[in-house]
Formats: C-alpha cells, structure tokens, sequence
C-alpha cells in the first residue's frame, strides 16, 4: 500500500502527459514538429511531464533502506496545498475560453503569487501586469503570434 502511494504522483503525471500528447497529435493543421504549429508546444511540455513522471517513478521505486534513511512523507495539508494550486490551473484553462488570454493570465498570475507567495498587493498587480506586458510584446509584437 505504502509503495502504491509513492507511486501514485509518477503515474499520475504520465498518464496526464499521454493524455495531453494524443490530444496535440489530434490538433488540426498543426504538426508537433513546427516550433510555429499551434501542437508543438503542447506536444513538448506533454514529453517533458511524461519524462519527469517516468522520473518520479524510477526515484520512488522500492529499496531496501533502513529506517533512518526513509524520506518523509506529504502531510494532507500539503496535499491540500497542491490540489488547490491544480484547480487553480483548472479554472484559468477554463478561463480562456470565456475570457480572452491576456485577462485570464493577469487573474491566475495574481491568484497564483497571493496563494503561493503571500506579496503585497502592489507587488502582485505589478509583477502581474508587467508580466502580461512582456508576454505580449514578446509573442505578439516579436514573433506574430495572435493569441486566442
């Protein structure tokens, strides 16, 4: 049971990230090998997850340790603590499509750094905003990309 639950986070991630990679496969008009193709970013951070996965997995498998050397184990606050965080991912990927992305980012951004990071505000809203500032410089005015 114990080796299941170590076990558990690993499989998860690999199971999501060839869940994530057949739906870039089925993207339309778009190949994962062009770097300007709508799938290849998908399709690249969905390899990255299922190569950390696979590493997770083969860091977690069992040996025979003694009990001092055994590593401590996620308490249920920082399972909360994670879970959370996710939805928070859940909702600003429903987010954008209901709202445009530049208004979705700035609202996971600051939700993201309050939840995390406990900033001031002030900080917060301008970290936020100057980051959606350089994202849309960068993609849209550098390299013409139109966002959603």
């Amino acid at each position: 049971m114990q080796t299941a639950k170590k076990l558990a986070p690993g499989m998860i991630m690999v199971i999501v990230s060839l869940i994530f990679f057949s739906q870039a496969l089925v993207m339309e008009k778009a190949s994962i090998f062009d770097p300007a193709g709508g799938s290849f970013f998908p399709a690249l951070i969905s390899i990255i997850m299922l190569l950390t996965g696979i590493s997770v997995i083969l860091q977690q498998r069992p040996t025979h340790q003694s009990e001092e050397n055994k590593e401590e184990t996620f308490s249920l606050k920082e399972y909360k603590f994670i879970l959370t965080f996710f939805a928070m991912i859940v909702v600003y990927v429903i987010l954008l499509s209901i709202i445009t992305f530049f208004p979705a980012t700035f609202i996971f951004l600051s939700a993201s750094m309050l939840y995390l990071k406990n900033v001031s505000w002030k900080v917060n809203i301008l970290v936020s905003i100057g980051s959606v500032i350089v994202i849309y410089l960068l993609f849209s005015k550098l390299f013409h990309i139109i966002f959603p």
